[in-house]
This record gives structure tokens, sequence and C-alpha cells, in this order.
């Protein structure tokens, strides 16, 4: 039992310091400072800190609609990732989707992007634009509408009317068939 307690103490010390020693190389004021000659060799084994896992909440999100059967524009079916039908994240397709739309956005010139607000997207009628699928086994083929929005700030989501949010939308054909 005692062996048990001394390996827990020592790997809880461990830990503290790993996380304590990335929090001060992440932070760039604080009372205390670590020169660069004793440094921590924590920042050697996590160059990046916590970079890694973060991301800018002020990007732009992007949505992915198709037509549903009914002929009107619907959330595209393969997010999120963590549902039953892509296994819990198992299944590429769920993740493949993102990395497949930013390569056919680079096709997509921003003045070709359209300016609506979200209740205009039921009625919405913009010229077609072609796009070569991705090369790579593509995941997306056929008519899709892609639109980008600013966040907005978890703070004021109650009072904001989200049927007149500004969207930037481009109506676009991924051709599978010209690849092959």
């Amino acid at each position: 039992m005692n062996k048990v307690r001394l390996i827990f103490v020592a790997l809880s010390f461990l830990y503290i310091y790993l996380i304590v020693g990335i929090a001060l190389r992440v932070v760039p004021t604080n009372p205390i400072t670590i020169s660069s000659s004793r440094g921590l060799w924590v920042g050697s084994l996590f160059p990046e800190g916590f970079k890694f896992f973060t991301k800018n909440p002020r990007e732009p999100v992007v949505q992915i609609y198709e037509k549903g059967l009914d002929g009107s524009w619907e959330v595209i079916r393969h997010y999120p990732n963590f549902k039953s039908q892509n296994l819990f994240g198992i299944k590429r397709e769920s993740r493949a989707i993102g990395l497949e739309v930013a390569n056919i956005l680079k096709y997509i010139k921003p003045e070709e992007m359209i300016s609506i607000a979200r209740r205009e997207l039921k009625n919405i009628d913009i010229d077609l634009i072609n796009v070569p699928a991705d090369e790579n086994s593509p995941i997306m083929c056929g008519e899709f509408l892609i639109s980008s929005e600013e966040p907005i700030p978890w703070a004021w989501l109650s009072s904001f009317d989200m049927q007149n949010q500004k969207l930037n939308v481009v109506h676009i054909n991924i051709d599978c068939n010209s690849n092959n």
C-alpha cells in the first residue's frame, strides 16, 4: 500500500510540475519569471503550450447546406462528429468534410459570396458555381450551399434575432465526374 501511495504522490508532483511549467511558459507577463538560461525543460517538450488546443472564438463559422426532400436547404447531415451515425467520431466522413470544404473554397472568389439575412435562406436563388471535386476520394458531390457567418457572443444570444443574422453564401455544384 505504501508503494502505491508513493507512486501516486510522485505522479501528482510530476503532473503539477508539467501543468505549472506549461502555464509559466505560455503566459507572457507574470510575477513569476523564469530566466531563459534556467528555463524549464517542459518548454522544449511542449513548445506550443496550450495554443495547440485553442481556436480563435471570433473566427467565422462555416455551415454546409444540402437540399432536403422538400427542396429547402438543411444543414448537412454528417455533422456533428460525435453522433452515433458517425460511430462517435470513428467514421472518416464527418472529419473529412471540413477539409474538403476548405479545398473547395479556394476556388471561390470573395466577390462570388452573396450577403443575405438568415431568413432569406429558404427562398434563395443565386447563381450556381461549378467547382471540381477533391481529387482524393471525394465525399461531397452535387449541389450545396456554403455559408460563412460571424459568431454571436454567448452573452448576446438570448437577445439576438437569429433570422436577421447576416450570412455570406455561395451556391456550388461539386462535379465528381471531372476528376475520373
